[in-house]
């Protein structure tokens, strides 16, 4: 295999194809910083297929078709990650990208496959430029990500700051001044934003909702959510139901 692999990427050198440069590697979240008019115009299915797609094409697959599937799929892997970087809720990112995988996937021809890399393309740069405005630190990014990562995992500003190799008081101070929050405030206020989602599922009662969160009892879930939210866990549950 390995001898196979060698032979294939010194062929792959000798025909003079070359990849996307590797500046794009560096900052992948650049791609969200050109103008919507740029954007467009790369969107335009003739651009994305002739010039984007059908080069990768070549190589990628053992068809045209195949090729520029998985084409799209490795850099809808990149406009994910980059978005996620750019402050897109990381389960959004990444449940977009399940989607338009599998839209890919159905696609029948090279026409087909260009219309939904216009659509994911442009989808990924909305949601990115919605979120510009909240643009952090590489350390907080970074931080946020971690936080949203683990939502349903006990976490502390000890462990954070650790994880991103920074001084807990030094990290706390740059978390708030980014974000107008203390990162244990930060921490709080993600947990019940994920519990209003929770309570939607009326499988779920309260506690479990509560120690699912890794809070210490349901009711200092119930005191933090009726402190931040304006109502108990309950009377939420009730309000949205009553909405349908």
């Amino acid at each position: 295999m390995f001898e196979r692999a060698n032979e294939y990427v010194n062929n792959v050198k000798r025909s003079g194809f070359t990849h996307h440069k590797y500046e794009i590697e560096q900052n992948p979240a650049a791609i969200f910083d050109v103008s919507p008019e740029v954007v467009e115009s790369w969107i335009h299915t003739e651009v994305l297929s002739k010039k984007i797609m059908f080069p990768y094409a070549e190589i990628l697959g053992p068809n045209t078709l195949r090729g520029m599937k998985n084409c799209v799929i490795t850099f809808l892997v990149t406009f994910s990650r980059a978005a996620i970087r750019r402050g897109v809720d990381y389960e959004t990112a990444l449940c977009l990208s399940d989607f338009y995988i599998n839209e890919l996937e159905a696609c029948m021809n090279e026409n087909e496959v260009a219309a939904v890399s216009a659509d994911l393309l442009r989808h990924y740069y909305l949601l990115a430029n919605q979120k510009k405005k909240t643009k952090h630190s590489y350390h907080v990014s970074n931080a946020i990500v971690y936080i949203r990562q683990n939502i349903f995992n006990p976490l502390s500003v000890t462990e954070i700051a650790k994880n991103e190799g920074l001084e807990k008081h030094y990290f706390s101070t740059l978390f708030k001044n980014e974000t107008g929050q203390s990162p244990s405030a930060f921490i709080l206020t993600e947990k019940l934003k994920q519990s209003e989602e929770m309570l939607k599922d009326r499988k779920k009662s309260v506690t479990e909702i509560a120690y699912t969160l890794c809070f210490c009892s349901a009711s200092h879930f119930c005191r933090a959510f009726r402190e931040h939210i304006g109502m108990t866990p309950l009377e939420y549950r009730k309000k949205y139901y009553s909405q349908f």
